[in-house]
């Protein structure tokens, strides 16, 4: 068993972040594929990751393939783990990919209503419902969740230089109310 920070799926979902940041889609979409494939969850992320990729490389036809079948075994995991507000928000998220925008938010507002009264999952599940509201257009929605999460004090805060750096929340980045928000919680710092 790998030591603690030495997981290979953990070493390559992190690289393919790393990747992601920099744009560098070419080198994400080797890391996604190297991904083992061994178990559902490490198959739905290694399609993820691919579809994502792909996508941003122009490959929309593999693209939407991999994502599909991310989306397949997240339904899989969902049809025996209803409760499971992990999934719940990993399908949210790969439907938003999909430009499935009213699934993705759906996905997500379930995912959120299961972690609502949990200090560590639920503002992630208000993250991942600002990242579906994005995606489909709902820009005032996706910023006023980012606001509010920005003013929340709970265990693993979405930090303002994710903002700024993370590919997800991209299409945020051109609205003068989203940079005010980021301009806002950066001098509370």
């Amino acid at each position: 068993m790998p030591e603690p920070g030495e997981n290979p799926f953990f070493l390559a979902f992190g690289w393919f972040q790393a990747y992601s940041y920099e744009r560098n889609w070419a080198r994400a979409l080797e890391i996604a594929e190297s991904i083992d494939t061994s178990s559902p969850i490490t198959r739905m992320s290694r399609a993820y990751c691919s579809g994502v990729a792909q996508k941003e490389l122009g490959d929309a036809a593999t693209s939407q393939a991999s994502l599909d079948e991310a989306a397949s075994i997240c339904r899989d995991i969902l049809a025996a783990s209803p409760g499971n507000s992990l999934i719940r928000g990993l399908l949210g998220s790969i439907y938003s990919e999909l430009g499935r925008g009213a699934e993705a938010i759906q996905e997500m507002k379930l995912a959120v209503d299961l972690t609502s009264r949990d200090l560590y999952e639920g503002p992630e599940s208000l993250e991942n419902l600002a990242f579906a509201y994005g995606k489909a257009r709902r820009t005032d929605e996706a910023l006023d969740l980012i606001d509010r999460l920005l003013s929340m004090n709970y265990a693993n805060p979405l930090p303002v230089h994710d903002l700024k750096l993370n590919p997800r929340w991209d299409p945020l980045r051109v609205e003068p109310r989203f940079k005010e928000i980021l301009a806002k919680h950066e001098k509370a710092l």
